[in-house]
């Protein structure tokens, strides 16, 4: 009896042992599945976060894609709108020395016109001044300019009478010209080519010649009566035996006849001054609308060249935003790339010692066996 309670001792702490090994291989078992529960169940989750984050990446580096696209052309836009500006710019400047300069030439031109009305009103006020009698065969006269001086010597005052066609006035009657006029002496050249006179001056022009003052005081003596000879300088010789030389007060007629010449000269002058002055005033007018236009276009040039700097300015605040959103995402894809490595992992090794706790469990003698 003692033996067999001995044996049925044994029985039972063999039973209990082998309870207690069933026990706890089946918590291990259990507990083994939980944690592999956990790591799959956490795997799932960061694998869904990864998706989400590389989908973020994925969009964030097409963003940075468009972004950087949108800079490179905003840089483009800078280069150009300086391209732009720079030619304005050498437009404007070329064009503001033109039109500086046409300013000037018509300044000047407005300056020759005003000296010239000037001299023009003070030499008419002078030349009607000085008329004398209305009528006066004068007032009929011609001549080339230079040649005045040797006018007012061969006629002098007789250049104030006025021709006449009624008997018993004084002044010049028209007679028939010489069928056979007298000769100047030694080939003089006549002076008469030189002036335009009215019909009753014809004799006495047709009797006058023009000499250096060697000439006339060499023919001096050889005049037919009625002849004469003048010198540019103004002296007289003439066939009665009477001279007077250049150096002697000029004749009223030849200051008037230089004054009417010159007046006559400065109106011509005046035309072609007021012709040029008004050729200057349109290019300088043309070249001021043009610089205007210029100027805006300067402006408007140097407005695009501050949007484009602009632009620029906020492509590349653009792009830093991109590429921080991007390397954001892709450091949370790595994160979540080692997490789900992690999860995985663990998820493996609770796999391994959930068939190492059943293969364990499986080797056990059978609890109700053991019981029997």
């Amino acid at each position: 009896l003692q033996n067999r309670e001995s044996d049925l001792s044994e029985i039972t702490e063999d039973v209990a042992r082998l309870a207690a090994r069933h026990q706890s291989a089946q918590r291990f078992i259990e507990d083994s599945g939980k944690r592999l529960s956990k790591s799959e169940a956490a795997e799932i989750e960061v694998k869904s976060s990864l998706i989400e984050a590389r989908d973020k990446e994925k969009k964030f580096s097409e963003i940075c894609k468009k972004v950087a696209s949108d800079e490179f052309r905003a840089i483009n836009a800078v280069s150009d709108a300086e391209i732009v500006l720079a030619k304005v710019e050498a437009e404007r400047a070329a064009c503001q020395i033109e039109e500086s300069n046409a300013r000037g030439t018509r300044s000047e031109a407005k300056g020759i016109v005003n000296a010239l009305q000037a001299e023009v009103s003070a030499l008419t006020k002078l030349v009607d001044r000085d008329s004398g009698h209305v009528g006066q065969i004068l007032d009929q006269v011609q001549v080339q300019s230079g040649y005045e001086k040797a006018l007012g010597a061969a006629l002098a005052d007789d250049l104030k009478a006025p021709a006449v066609t009624a008997e018993g006035i004084s002044g010049w009657a028209e007679l028939i010209e010489y069928e056979n006029a007298p000769k100047l002496p030694g080939g003089t050249e006549s002076f008469g080519q030189y002036v335009k006179v009215p019909g009753v001056l014809n004799r006495r022009i047709g009797q006058v010649g023009l000499v250096t003052v060697v000439e006339g005081t060499a023919l001096h003596s050889s005049l037919l009566p009625g002849q004469r000879l003048v010198s540019l300088e103004g002296d007289l010789w003439r066939w009665d035996g009477f001279r007077t030389t250049a150096k002697d007060a000029p004749s009223a007629a030849a200051l008037r006849l230089e004054q009417r010449n010159r007046l006559q000269q400065l109106q011509e002058d005046l035309v072609s001054a007021l012709s040029k002055a008004n050729v200057t005033e349109i290019a300088h007018q043309s070249l001021n609308e043009k610089l205007q236009v210029l100027t805006k276009d300067d402006q408007d040039a140097r407005v695009a060249r501050q949007d484009a700097d602009a632009m620029v300015a906020d492509a590349g605040r653009t792009v830093s935003k991109a590429e921080a959103e991007r390397n954001l995402a892709l450091g949370r894809v790595e994160a979540l790339s080692i997490s789900v490595a992690r999860h995985a992992e663990e998820a493996a090794g609770a796999r391994l010692q959930q068939r190492e706790a059943q293969a364990a469990l499986d080797g056990l003698e059978d609890l109700a066996n053991a019981r029997a």
